[in-house]
């Protein structure tokens, strides 16, 4: 697969007919970073705060904009306040449903 797709080999070094090998130093730091990063949580970064204007991307109520009314970290979601006939409406929404803006 990797011969068959275009330009790969430039990247990754080598020629079309034989990639370089990785170095015996190379597998060990490939090996060292895998083993540290065992058993860790992903650390998960938060891009939206409560007042923060946002987009809805996904869903129901896709291209509708909203500001932020909480924030639940654990849970991943969101409650944005919403105009929905004039009222504003309570929405609650995953973190990847929104793009600030």
């Amino acid at each position: 697969m990797v011969r068959r797709t275009r330009r790969i080999n430039g990247f990754i070094s080598g020629t079309s007919d034989k990639p370089l090998p990785l170095s015996a130093e190379e597998i060990k730091k490939i090996r060292r970073q895998i083993e540290e990063g065992e058993g860790r949580e992903p650390t998960l970064q938060i891009y939206f705060a409560t007042g923060d204007h946002v987009r809805i991307k996904d869903g129901p109520f896709v291209d509708f904009s909203g500001v932020v009314d909480s924030v639940n970290t654990e849970r991943r979601r969101l409650t944005v306040l919403v105009m929905v006939l004039g009222r504003s409406t309570p929405v609650e929404l995953d973190f990847d449903q929104v793009d600030k803006g």
